[in-house]
This record gives structure tokens, C-alpha cells and sequence, in this order.
């Protein structure tokens, strides 16, 4: 599970990019489209990451491991940037 880290914004751009800004570090982060859908799908399920790969395996027509190793990858990522937070 994965979750927003406390003051976190995210902010979708007109290039489909997503921007992750925190007002606690003042990190900025910007996703390409895929990390925007992997954070939308994420939100989507309520943290719960594998779920949200399964998601976007099917919408994505892409092996669903390959999809769960891309996303566990990307959501590490944030997790470094303090953009993400693991739970329980």
C-alpha cells in the first residue's frame, strides 16, 4: 500500500504530465502520462498498489506482472522523493 505523503499536491498539466509539489520539503516531482495514470489508479484504490496495477494491465492490454513491476518501480521512486508514504 502507498498513500500521499502529508502536504503533497498533485497538479495535472496540459502535456498530461503530472507535477507533485510538497509544501513540507519543497521536492517537485512531474510523472509522465503512464506515472499520472499509475497515480490516478493508485488514488483510485485507495493505496492499494496491487490492485491498481491489475487496473491498468487490463486497460493497458500489458502483462500484469511487467505492469505490478513498472508500478512498484515508479511508486519507490516517490516514496524517495517523499512524495509517497508505504502503509500497512
Amino acid at each position: 500500500m502507498a498513500y500521499t505523503a502529508p502536504g503533497v499536491t498533485p497538479r495535472m498539466l496540459p502535456t498530461g504530465q503530472l507535477e507533485l509539489i510538497s509544501s513540507i520539503t519543497g521536492g517537485q516531482v512531474r510523472c509522465e502520462p503512464a506515472g499520472a495514470a499509475m497515480w490516478i489508479a493508485l488514488n483510485q484504490y485507495a493505496g492499494h498498489l496491487d490492485r491498481a496495477a491489475d487496473m491498468l494491465a487490463v486497460l493497458w492490454d500489458e502483462d500484469p506482472l511487467r505492469t505490478h513491476a513498472d508500478m512498484t518501480a515508479w511508486a519507490g521512486r516517490l516514496c524517495a522523493a517523499g512524495m509517497l508514504e508505504a502503509g500497512p
